[in-house]
């Protein structure tokens, strides 16, 4: 009976505790009432409010951890990607930053890489036939946008056995310079040029 008489009361003293130090991580990180929402995770990140997805661009900088995430402000749906921002010197306890990146002409704001590969480990550099994905890379477009340009029979391409697709680079990089744009320099010049030979025929 003594034992759970004990027990009972180190588990009234120990849920007081975890209460006291919950209301105080609340307090300090100014959450105010947002944790004691029902369905809030307590350890899980979640923005103040509305849509958040993917996490991106984990960074440790200078004593902060720097959390970026697919993130819809206006809506609890999916909607515009933006990267909401929030940094952390411990993991556990999180300051909400103004949205990082906006949607702009260019579209959402998603996940993704880049590499800087000055040595060519990747072989991409020199690799004269390229697989489907190999030549999304090197044109920098993603799979449906080639996909569209094949079927549309926009791009040269070849299909060996009738369903896989590759392409050659030399005639991927002539495709990606057609149609080049003068400088104004050049334009400025061949109009002063064409404007001299006009006066002298006159």
């Amino acid at each position: 009976m003594k034992t759970t008489y004990l027990y009972l009361l180190s588990m009234l003293l120990l849920t007081t505790a975890c209460l006291q130090t919950k209301s105080k991580d609340n307090e300090e990180s100014g959450a105010g009432n947002k944790f004691q929402e029902k369905f809030r995770p307590q350890v899980h990140f979640t923005p103040q409010k509305h849509w958040m997805n993917d996490p991106n661009g984990m960074v440790y900088y200078k004593g902060e951890y720097h959390l970026f995430y697919q993130h819809y402000p206006e809506k609890s749906v999916w909607g515009p990607m933006h990267w909401g921002h929030a940094i952390s010197t411990d993991l556990v306890h999180w300051e909400h930053m103004p949205i990082a990146i906006y949607p702009d002409s260019l579209g959402y704001i998603f996940s993704g890489s880049a590499v800087a590969d000055y040595n060519n480990t990747s072989g991409l550099g020199t690799k004269e036939i390229l697989t489907f994905d190999e030549a999304c890379v090197f044109m920098g477009v993603t799979r449906s946008h080639l996909y569209k340009l094949t079927s549309g029979g926009k791009v040269i391409h070849y299909k060996p056995n009738g369903k896989m697709i590759y392409f050659k680079r030399d005639e991927l990089s002539a495709w990606l310079l057609q149609n080049r744009v003068s400088t104004s320099e050049e334009i400025a010049m061949k109009a002063t040029t064409y404007t001299m030979n006009h006066r002298a025929r006159v």
